[in-house]
């Protein structure tokens, strides 16, 4: 205990615990427009037991209370920030280091010095000399503290926060390890013949292969190859390779938010085989922040509705086999992309995240005029 803060872990299998740490950020959000509450019962599932991650991925979940005295002098308590802690048993192989997430906090030094204070006492246990995040239990879930683009509402899987968030985490000892970038570009601004200009002969082999919907789960584990092998040899930041029953799980929903425009397989006609895949979402947010955190069945029947007039797409990624890079076939995925999107009269696509060193990325992000946007950014602090 600090003060008068106290810290408790949270039990995940007691229903009221678990809501507490889930709807908490709506304290902290209650008068702000661009926060888009989660779903809580994605929330939960995500939490739950039977979520593949947990069997590789330690996790632990704390809530900060305060006690107060309120006009009657009475003394109450109240939750004034929550974080979450992660140690992945794969990535650790390879670098020992903890992760931070779920980090929620009123604008209280000594309640952010508390929460992470808990962390570094349970990383020590480990043998784990260092913390780093936020990293919302792996970089396949929400990553990194918004520094940059606060005015507007995120992408899918995208944080939000307030802006004193980078200072509470700076000042309990924490330095950048990482930034990453948002590009948006005005696809009003381009038309369908500059994009038919920018193919090249040489790549007419490469022709989109539809998802085959009827194979969701086979499908999905051919994107989870493609990402492990593109990956792996790119050494992107913090990836570790996904496991079949892990990537199935983190894309149950794609079945409902499946169109063939905006996820497809980039295929090789002469070797009769995939060597690429692009995801991306009409941005489904502006529809979530309506539902206040709450999906019925009605819901999902007017997101299914209402997102073909959603004019934003988000990309989630982008990725080619090895033995296929450097052969500008990042341009022509976005391309068959961009063709696509002005078909659906979208106005902005957003390309994120990006580490700031990925030079190839950036280049592709900006090629038809994409303006950096949003900074996120990864922290860590050796304990």
């Amino acid at each position: 205990m600090i003060a008068n803060i106290e810290i408790k872990e949270v039990d995940v299998t007691t229903e009221n615990e678990l809501e507490e740490f889930i709807l908490f950020p709506t304290k902290i959000y209650k008068d702000n427009c661009y926060w888009v509450q989660p779903i809580t019962k994605e929330e939960k599932k995500f939490f739950g037991k039977e979520n593949p991650l947990w069997k590789i991925t330690s996790k632990k979940l704390f809530i900060a209370t305060k006690q107060t005295r309120n006009s009657k002098k009475e003394i109450e308590t109240e939750i004034v920030g929550r974080i979450a802690l992660f140690i992945d048993s794969e990535y650790t192989k390879k670098e020992k280091v903890g992760y931070f997430g779920y980090f929620e906090c009123v604008t209280d030094k000594k309640v952010a010095n508390a929460l992470f204070f808990e962390c570094a006492k349970e990383l020590r246990k480990q043998k784990i000399r260092r913390i780093r995040g936020p990293i919302n239990g792996s970089v396949a879930h929400n990553t990194g503290i918004l520094v940059k683009g606060f005015n507007e509402i995120p992408g899918v899987i995208m944080n939000y926060n307030p802006a004193y968030y980078s200072k509470l985490i700076s000042a309990s000892g924490f330095k950048k390890v990482k930034d990453l970038y948002a590009y948006r570009t005005d696809l009003t601004k381009i038309s369908v013949d500059e994009i038919e200009a920018n193919f090249k002969k040489e790549h007419k082999q490469f022709i989109v292969r539809e998802i085959n919907i009827k194979k969701i789960e086979e499908e999905i584990w051919k994107i989870a190859q493609i990402i492990n092998k593109s990956f792996t040899a790119t050494k992107h930041f913090q990836f570790r390779k996904y496991n079949k029953d892990e990537f199935i799980f983190q894309c149950s929903d794609i079945k409902y938010l499946f169109d063939k425009d905006f996820m497809f397989f980039l295929h090789d006609e002469k070797k009769k085989q995939d060597c690429g895949i692009v995801l991306t979402y009409p941005n489904y947010n502006l529809l979530v922040k309506k539902m206040n955190g709450k999906l019925t069945w009605f819901d999902w029947i007017k997101i299914f509705v209402m997102r073909t007039f959603i004019r934003e797409n988000k990309l989630e990624l982008i990725s080619l086999l090895p033995e296929y890079r450097g052969k500008g076939l990042g341009k022509h995925i976005l391309n068959l992309l961009f063709l696509n999107l002005k078909k659906r009269k979208f106005e902005t696509f957003e390309y994120s995240w990006i580490t700031e060193d990925n030079i190839p990325s950036i280049k592709l992000a900006t090629k038809y005029g994409g303006v950096q946007n949003k900074i996120y950014r990864v922290y860590e602090k050796k304990i």
